[in-house]
């Protein structure tokens, strides 16, 4: 998948630039989320969340969990993130 390339581009871009605790830090006393912070938009963030649930369609749950992990890191306060993120994780325990 093209998108999954995509993704894993972003999300390494994601863990060199979370390596400053500092800076992670300052943005959560500041109240920033990590979403902004990092410069996700919300149609990218949207865009994820359509891409972990095709990863579930293909039964990829650990691949799709990975996602969904990744989107409530960014934007905790989106509940089809966690109910996304919930399904995986239940279905993997299964």
């Amino acid at each position: 998948m093209e998108e999954e390339g995509s993704f894993r581009k972003r999300v390494n871009k994601l863990n060199d630039m979370a390596r400053d605790p500092e800076q992670l830090k300052k943005f959560q006393d500041d109240g920033v989320l990590f979403q902004q912070a990092f410069g996700f938009t919300e149609e990218q963030m949207e865009n994820f969340y359509q891409f972990a649930r095709r990863l579930c369609e293909h039964e990829r749950f650990k691949d799709a969990s990975d996602v969904f992990l990744v989107l409530t890191a960014l934007n905790p306060y989106v509940s089809h993130f966690w109910l996304g993120l919930g399904l995986c994780d239940k279905i993997e325990r299964d």
